[in-house]
């Protein structure tokens, strides 16, 4: 003898899948967007900041002074006052 299949519990069987499913894709894109803002963080407290900026030499001396030369050599404070 076969089973018999009751169609209200297909029904409800068919919705609750729709619903377990919904709400599986919600919490699959809410992991990405937190896994994308994951690795901006990671990027922004990764080794890579610390490394480029302490990796580099310090500017030589004539470089220095070359420097102050173009740019504050005509630099006046007082041009930059309220009057």
């Amino acid at each position: 003898m076969s089973d018999v299949i009751n169609i209200e519990d297909l029904k409800r069987l068919k919705e609750l899948k729709d619903k377990y499913l919904k709400e599986r894709q919600s919490i699959q894109i809410q992991i990405e967007r937190l896994q994308g803002q994951l690795e901006v963080l990671d990027y922004y407290l990764g080794d890579n900041i610390t490394n480029e900026w302490h990796g580099k030499p310090p500017l030589p001396n004539d470089k220095i002074q070359d420097i102050y030369k173009d740019f504050m050599a005509s630099y006046n404070p007082e041009d930059y006052k309220d009057k």
